[in-house]
């Protein structure tokens, strides 16, 4: 009777859990900003360096699979300001004065990750070295900040399509409500120039056992982000029975809206400033997830 009873339990918990999804994990979709693109959900360094027509991230045709990765450059920008090639699902601000940089923020979580895969190639100059750190946050009633998992990969020189993964970390056992992952070409020893970091493939394994990614076959996208007032949704190919579904940062949905075109827009407005997850379903199948700022 315990056997049965531990196995329904396990099969309902399944059943209940909510996949969470690297945005855009293969980096097959770009959004273009004049002299440089940028993956879509992701933040880059290429607003500013782009001031001094430099490029630290890029998308590239030698991908690990699909048609496109993300290619991180560690470059000079300004005379002496050197800029590793670093997305991040966070915000990105620098301080080209300070010679610095800050990220904050990330996407909105509801399970607890515990392994994040990918698949790399990587050139060093010296010993300089790729890497990734993730960050599970819960934000507490008090509005403070608890940091509940970290992890922390360093890629060494690799010439072929190499898989890496890398542990989270915890002290906590509590459900983390967001999640940053933040990957550079150089290494917080110190930026190297000429480092060139390809990534490509980037998945979660939850505490599940359940690996979760997702494609962008039909080239949605959901724009602009951070948004006040009209979303857009677009397909270059089309739609049919397919749901826009808006949920807040605690998984409820706030609203949900029928898909017939190519192109739709919706009023979100009259939402409560804050981040929220946007997916996109046809049947019993999502097709696409991202996270958007209202504002």
């Amino acid at each position: 009777m315990k056997t049965t009873l531990t196995a329904c339990l396990f099969a309902l918990l399944l059943i209940n859990a909510r996949a969470q999804e690297i945005p855009n994990n293969g980096f097959e979709s770009w959004e273009n900003f004049g002299n440089y693109e940028n993956p879509t959900s992701w933040n880059t360094p290429n607003q500013y360096t782009a001031l001094a027509s430099v490029v630290v991230v890029s998308k590239s045709e030698d991908a690990a699979a699909g048609s496109f990765s993300a290619k991180l450059e560690t470059k000079t920008v300004f005379g002496s300001f050197v800029s590793p090639g670093l997305i991040t699902l966070a915000d990105f601000v620098v301080d080209i004065i300070g010679n610095s940089f800050s990220i904050t923020g990330g996407i909105a979580m509801h399970e607890r990750p515990v392994k994040i895969r990918g698949i790399y190639k990587y050139t060093a100059v010296e010993h300089d070295s790729a890497l990734l750190q993730a960050y599970n946050y819960k934000f507490l009633e008090n509005g403070e900040r608890d940091t509940l998992g970290i992890a922390v990969w360093y890629g060494q020189p690799a010439a072929n399509w190499t898989p890496f993964e890398v542990d989270m970390e915890y002290d906590s056992a509590l459900i983390p409500d967001t999640l940053n992952i933040v990957i550079m070409s150089s290494s917080d020893a110190g930026f190297i120039p000429g480092s060139v970091l390809m990534v490509d493939s980037l998945t979660l394994e939850l505490q599940t056992g359940m690996q979760v990614s997702l494609t962008n076959d039909r080239q949605l996208r959901i724009y602009p982000n951070p948004v006040s007032d009209w979303l857009s949704i677009e397909s270059q190919l089309p739609l049919r029975k397919a749901e826009l579904i808006i949920s807040d940062a605690s998984g409820r949905e706030t609203k949900r809206m029928a898909l017939n075109s190519r192109s739709t827009t919706i009023n979100v407005s009259d939402l409560p400033a804050g981040m929220y997850d946007c997916s996109i379903t046809e049947g019993n199948t999502r097709l696409y997830r991202q996270s958007i700022i209202i504002r």
